[in-house]
């Protein structure tokens, strides 16, 4: 049971605090190694590949000749899709990020709303499995 008040309290500090993510002044990343960072991670996750062979190959019909360049070709219109998507967010996530730090009140009923999900997923958690 004290693990639970202890749980409690964190929540109470959190929603209760003024600042937020982002108000903390951490050091710069440099753009050349965000993007190896990513690459790297991009190249070594087996997903995408297990992807691209499970679900491309039942849109080629061989009949029309050149399937690998066609393989290729809708890959790479999934890359760019992709890639324009990802900016989206990426702006989207900027302007609301830049929104929320000239607005300390609405930073405020953030936290507060973080921590009232954070009591309601404790006490679901806290319920029997019966329910």
């Amino acid at each position: 049971m004290k693990a639970d008040q202890a749980v409690v309290r964190r929540v109470v500090r959190v929603a209760r605090r003024v600042g937020g993510p982002g108000q903390e002044h951490a050091p710069p990343v440099r753009l050349g190694r965000a993007y190896l960072d990513g690459a790297v991670v991009n190249l070594l996750n087996p997903k995408v590949t297990l992807f691209f062979l499970a679900f491309l190959p039942q849109f080629l019909d061989p009949s029309e000749g050149h399937p690998r360049a066609r393989m290729w070709l809708l890959g790479a219109v999934f890359l760019v899709l992709g890639a324009l998507f990802d900016i989206g967010y990426a702006c989207a996530g900027a302007a609301v990020s830049r929104w929320l730090r000239r607005r300390p009140a609405a930073l405020a009923h953030q936290n507060r709303a973080v921590g009232a999900v954070y009591l309601a997923l404790g006490a679901l958690a806290a319920l029997p499995t019966g329910l």
